[in-house]
């Protein structure tokens, strides 16, 4: 057992070697680095990290024990390798960045009850055994991006509250969650991956005019700053250009979660690559990176977007599979929905940019396009198959409109006329007329006569059966009826499709009533 004080430097342990079954404890006040250390059998329970603590590729052979260890500073386990079981129950990471990026753990994890009041990642971290992130404590967002885990069904998250946890591009389709789960903070259906997209798309500033304190570009790059790049600060920021980079001057610190500032010495944006691109960078270090633009000769920075349309629409799809494998139908038609929304709501444009390299933007789609488009009209008539009574509504209204067309003509039984009774009109036959009738039929065809019959019961009578006729697909005519354009197209557009919506949303009703 051995217990550390290193109040005065930093605990140096880079490519150590330790003993088989060893406990660390303390209070280290400066940071300790133990990246590339060997470890058997170690238990840094109850330990706590001021100062931050490295342990990039460092390899535990054996059981590694942070339970209740508290982290206040950077906890950095990027590309470490966990060959027996890691236990982090209930530790608690504080402030930093809580960093298992590119971890390896190939034994059981335990993260139960830990505390996640920093940013977190997991990105491109590979799980091979169980992991137990029950009942975990989340503050800032977390990324599991990129994930690899060998059998989803062995990755518990209990957690009540997901909203800011990032799956993207990470099979979560196997991965066992809470029945209550909330995947939003307004809506709870809604995955931080929209949200985050949505958010990109508001942004984009005109090079020339982010120095100007009272330019919209200069307060959007600040809105920036808090939504996107998810940093705080104190003081105001004051945006100074000095050759190709842009200077951010102030009384500028972060401001961690716990309430901690830590001092920047340089912030800047800086254009490279010859005006393609600009990266923004924090004490030389790069953090984000923008796509440049020109339009009529100034250059225009557009953020890139967190996620691509297409990984956001697979996290709704895997999901909507998750939780039909788990015979959960009615969350799963809600992510359903969320998937067509946003397809409807979104498209990828090509772009190309100042190199002339071709990309993709995400923009958002027109009014019409919108409402009108397949998938809209998917949405207005049968909200995606997910309702039933909107194809019945759309069925009533298509029945009683072609009732209407019938009854205002002098016989609902022949083919329709839009003629009135004027004399100059009868002598003449309009092209429309002659394309809704049949041309081997000899017979004179229906008069319009507006409402004149209305009064007539067995009028309405056989325009209704008309109508029911063309309406239902496998009724059929009466002998007496001259079929025309206009019955096919009641029978297509009204009759098939009205019922086809509705054999997709009874389908999904008993698929979820009868196979829990």
């Amino acid at each position: 057992m051995a217990k550390v004080d290193n109040k005065k430097e930093p605990l140096l342990c880079i490519g150590y070697n330790f003993p088989d079954d060893i406990t660390i404890t303390g209070d280290f006040t400066k940071a300790v680095y133990f990246s590339q250390a060997r470890f058997h059998r170690v238990d840094f329970s109850s330990a706590k990290f001021y100062g931050g603590a490295n342990f990039v590729s460092a390899e535990f052979h054996g059981d590694a024990k942070f339970s209740k260890a508290n982290f206040h500073a950077t906890a950095n386990f990027d590309s470490a390798k966990f060959s027996g079981k890691a236990d982090f129950d209930s530790a608690e990471f504080l402030a930093g960045i809580a960093n298992f990026s590119s971890a390896e753990f190939l034994g059981r994890v335990y993260f139960h009850e830990a505390k996640f009041s920093a940013r977190t990642k997991f990105t491109s971290a590979k799980f091979s055994a169980e992991a137990d992130f029950s009942d975990i404590f989340i503050k800032r967002r977390t990324d599991f991006n990129y994930v690899f885990f060998e059998d989803g069904k062995k990755i518990l998250f209990t957690t009540g509250d997901l909203a800011k946890i990032s799956f993207a591009n990470t099979d979560i389709t196997k991965v066992r969650f809470s029945e209550t789960a909330l995947w939003g903070t307004g809506d709870r259906f809604k995955i931080i991956e929209e949200e985050r997209l949505e958010k990109a798309l508001n942004f984009s500033f005109y090079w020339e005019k982010i120095t100007s304190p009272i330019s919209e570009d200069s307060k959007r790059m600040q809105d920036f700053f808090k939504e996107i790049i998810d940093v705080n600060w104190k003081g105001d920021l004051q945006f100074v250009k000095i050759d190709e980079a842009i200077s951010v001057k102030s009384t500028f610190n972060f401001l961690s979660p716990n309430g901690i500032v830590s001092e920047i010495q340089h912030f800047d944006i800086k254009l490279v690559d010859q005006d393609k691109k600009a990266i923004l960078r924090i004490d030389g270090i790069p953090l984000y990176e923008f796509i440049v633009r020109k339009d009529k000769g100034k250059l225009i920075l557009y953020p890139t977007e967190a996620f691509s349309l297409g990984s956001v629409l697979a996290v709704y799809r895997n999901l909507r599979e998750n939780y039909e494998y788990r015979l959960r139908y009615d969350e799963a038609g809600k992510f359903f929905i969320k998937e067509m929304e946003l397809k409807r709501r979104y498209r990828e444009e090509k772009v190309i940019s100042v190199d002339g390299i071709s990309n993709y933007k995400v923009v958002p789609d027109g009014w019409f396009r919108k409402h009108f488009s397949l998938t809209g009209l998917y949405y207005h008539l049968s909200r995606y198959g997910e309702d039933l009574l909107r194809p019945t509504l759309a069925g009533i209204v298509i029945l009683v409109l072609s009732t209407l067309l019938w009854v205002t003509q002098s016989d609902p039984t022949l083919d329709p006329h839009f003629f009135t009774n004027n004399t100059n009109l009868q002598n003449h036959q309009s092209l429309l007329s002659i394309l809704l009738s049949d041309i081997n039929d000899t017979s004179t065809p229906s008069r319009f006569v507006g409402f004149d019959q209305a009064r007539d019961y067995t009028h309405w009578i056989k325009a209704f059966e008309r109508s029911l006729s063309d309406f239902l697909p496998l009724l059929p005519q009466g002998s007496d009826i001259k079929v025309g354009i206009f019955d096919f197209i009641i029978k297509i557009a009204g009759g098939a499709l009205t019922f086809g919506l509705l054999a997709i949303a009874l389908r999904r009703r008993f698929e979820r009533k009868y196979t829990r």
